[in-house]
């Protein structure tokens, strides 16, 4: 009620009559129009300032009509050494997916398929196959049980 009494009080809401501040009143509630109105406007421009920001941008790069790299299938043995593509657990498979230098492997073996991105990758991967190999047959052995 307070809040009430508070507002009447800024505007005046009486016809003919004058507020503090030498407004005349029109019969209306003009907090009410007031914001509802600054609302609108002030969520118009929210929308209109990032969309005119992006057509600016957008029209002033100069590289925006230019075509991008677009990945290529090479073979494992144009990019792989011979030892590399296929080992007593596991084999590359011929498809590699390039991104300029960045290749993308898929390797098959005998503990499951394995994909890596990177020649550095790659050979951590054939180590770690190689690893899980040497375990395997540490576990059938006698000395393991």
């Amino acid at each position: 009620m307070k809040s009430l009494m508070k507002r009447e009080a800024v505007g005046a809401t009486d016809p003919g009559k004058v507020d503090k501040r030498g407004r005349v009143g029109t019969g209306h509630r003009p907090w009410a129009v007031e914001r509802e109105s600054r609302s609108i406007i002030e969520r118009s421009g929210m929308m209109l300032l990032p969309a005119c920001l992006i057509l600016f941008f957008a029209a002033a790069t100069p590289g925006a009509s230019q075509t991008f790299e677009v990945p290529a299938n090479r073979s494992a043995a144009q990019i792989l050494p011979a030892n590399l593509i296929a080992g007593p657990h596991y084999r590359v498979r011929d498809k590699v997916v390039s991104y300029g230098y960045m290749h993308h492997f898929t390797v098959d073996s005998d503990f499951g398929v394995f994909e890596v991105t990177g020649n550095g990758a790659l050979r951590k991967l054939l180590r770690e196959i190689r690893a899980i190999a040497g375990l395997k047959k540490v576990k059938q052995s006698k000395a393991y049980l």
